[in-house]
């Protein structure tokens, strides 16, 4: 009986936090209601419904608060995987790479062989010209699946960089 008002409470506060989301443009009231489900004991759909939500709510113009809940799911779900990955994409769209790169990493203490936490990651280094440790991430996530084209990808542009130098020089057509 607890667990049927648990759930129907569960239930509620989606569809409140929907109703926030699609029908007032609420997306800050939206996000507090989703992850008020994240306080309670629940399934991985309604956390996938309440992550979905936070999501969504910052794409469609949420404030930091948004992302600060979004946050808050990594720290309270030490064995989400998915939760701290989020919150690393949702940080790295902001431009926070150096919290991005937290949650990619406490992501990858969770799983260290989160595919799309290790491209991320790589991805990021990457980005930041730091093509050695990106390395490092790319080779790994083509040991976990060697057919992956991202890694593959990064891994390769990767091992050019550090060969070739980061400047990269145009042909010139007109001597050529």
């Amino acid at each position: 009986e607890d667990e049927e008002k648990r759930n129907h409470l569960i239930d509620h506060l989606l569809n409140l936090s929907l109703i926030y989301f699609q029908c007032l443009d609420n997306y800050d009231s939206a996000a507090r209601h989703a992850f008020q489900v994240l306080n309670y004991p629940h399934n991985e759909k309604q956390q996938g419904d309440a992550l979905t939500i936070i999501g969504g709510s910052l794409k469609k113009g949420g404030s930091m608060e948004a992302l600060e809940i979004y946050e808050k799911l990594g720290e309270l779900s030490t064995h989400s995987v998915e939760g701290y990955y989020r919150a690393g994409r949702l940080n790295k769209k902001l431009q926070n790479l150096r919290k991005a790169i937290q949650f990619y990493k406490k992501a990858l203490n969770v799983k260290k062989t989160h595919l799309k936490s290790l491209v991320s990651l790589g991805t990021i280094l990457m980005d930041l010209e730091q093509y050695d440790r990106a390395v490092k991430y790319f080779r790994y996530a083509q040991m976990v699946n060697n057919k992956d084209i991202e890694s593959l990808y990064g891994l390769t542009n990767s091992l050019f960089r550090l060969k070739m130098g980061n400047s990269l020089y145009p042909i010139d057509n007109a001597n050529a």
